[in-house]
């Protein structure tokens, strides 16, 4: 993809950023993880069109389809948790 790391940011363990992302700061990129069981971590980022973008597992979009694609089961309230966190972290400026 062209997503971008750039200035003092690092990207490493388990955080991706992928396709449209431009992390030029620590501010610009938030992983969680492992969620649940599955021992993965969860990416939010900003893209180059400011908006937040989630990786997890083989899914990368942006939040508001990642919104969207959650199921109502036990792990909706830890995605939401994780959600809030992002958009109070993530500077789309």
């Amino acid at each position: 993809g062209n997503g971008r790391v750039s200035g003092d940011c690092w990207v490493s363990g388990n955080c991706w950023v992928q396709d449209n992302g431009d992390v030029k700061k620590p501010g610009h990129v938030l992983s969680i993880g492992p969620i649940w069981d599955t021992r993965e971590h969860i990416t939010f980022y900003r893209s180059a069109d400011n908006q937040i973008w989630v990786a997890h597992g083989s899914f990368c979009s942006d939040l508001a389809t990642f919104v969207n694609s959650l199921e109502d089961n036990k792990h909706r309230s830890v995605y939401n948790a994780a959600i809030e966190l992002a958009k109070a972290q993530i500077d789309l400026t």
